[in-house]
């Protein structure tokens, strides 16, 4: 007997396996409340948040969950399948058996709402805003009068030559190097994803290279860059005056996400792609291949095409979602 045909055998087995797995009661000690998914409208600075914005779910400093935006000014959506923020606390944040609350970050910035948790779908919008910062403006300024001394004697004597002028230089250009430096709109989101470039240099520069980290140039001074491709990108800008140039390079500054995939039901990481050939296969997300992928793919058949993207849990490319797949991903322990 083969391994194939030894594989094929164990498919009764599995089975059998699968019924009792889905039905049996595992008593559980620790309690877990079961997640939350907010969905709602997002403002930064009384602006829609643009398309890319993440935002992060955290508990008692804890990441929870964390949401990228696909459309501008909302997160989520309230329909029964759609993608949403879902936060899952943890034992040891429900160890103290009080209410605990869920802290909202995007952009660098603390959302202005602070709810406690409560499992269950949730509409809550979320408002962030960049603090004032205090200015003092002096209400008078000192003045103060010129005081003359009139001389007391007066010359006798009167120049019969005129001092020489000397000429005032020109104006010379800076002679300081240039500081490059730049922003972005976004910084992350699904592909396609476009970026904005804006250049923020000093020291009056007059040429600008910018390196996007997939290929691609430009010597705009505000290039308007497209990532096709998942991936992190690094960002490197050259800028140069009339002393030199000047590069800065921005390590992973851009990061690019395969359209946006949830966790499975039950589950609170997303799933993962082992060997990266596109095709995930770690569906608990607990960074391997084990039997829990395969009962979760098992009960999740029907689930996964209104939920997920197909391609990448179609490990026959057939185009959908089937028995096959099931058997190819067992066999793949």
């Amino acid at each position: 007997m083969n391994n194939y045909q030894y594989r094929r055998g164990l498919i009764p087995f599995l089975l059998i396996l699968l019924f009792f797995s889905v039905t049996m009661v595992i008593p559980v000690t620790a309690f877990v409340p079961a997640p939350a998914e907010y969905f709602g409208k997002i403002t930064i600075n009384g602006n829609n948040a643009p398309v890319g914005t993440t935002i992060v779910a955290r508990i008692n400093g804890n990441i929870r969950g964390q949401f990228t935006t696909t459309a501008p000014g909302v997160y989520g959506a309230s329909c029964l399948f759609a993608p949403r923020l879902i936060v899952q606390p943890t034992e040891s944040d429900t160890a103290c058996h009080c209410p605990i609350k869920v802290e909202f970050y995007a952009n660098g910035l603390k959302a202005d709402q602070s709810p406690y948790f409560s499992s269950g779908i949730k509409w809550q919008d979320l408002t962030f805003s960049t603090p004032a910062i205090p200015t003092t403006i002096p209400t008078s300024l000192p003045v103060t009068t010129p005081q003359t001394t009139v001389p007391t004697t007066v010359p006798t004597t009167v120049p019969t030559t005129e001092p020489a002028v000397e000429p005032s230089p020109d104006p010379t250009p800076s002679q300081d190097l240039p500081i490059p430096a730049f922003s972005t709109g976004v910084r992350s989101g699904t592909a396609p994803l476009s970026v904005q470039f804006t250049d923020y240099s000093i020291h009056d520069p007059w040429m600008w290279n910018w390196t996007f980290g997939d290929g691609e140039y430009s010597d705009e001074q505000n290039p308007l860059h497209i990532y096709a491709v998942p991936g992190n990108y690094s960002i490197t800008l050259i800028v140069t005056n009339d002393v030199g140039s000047v590069e800065v390079t921005s390590p992973d500054y851009i990061r690019v996400m395969l359209p946006a995939i949830m966790p499975f039901p039950g589950q609170y990481l997303h799933p993962g792609d082992t060997d990266s050939d596109g095709l995930y296969d770690d569906l608990n997300g607990n960074g391997r291949n084990d039997f829990d992928d395969i009962i979760l793919f098992f009960n999740s058949m029907e689930w996964i095409p209104d939920n997920e993207p197909v391609s990448l849990f179609d490990y026959n490319r057939n185009g959908r979602i089937d028995f096959n797949d099931l058997l190819i991903l067992f066999d793949r322990l």
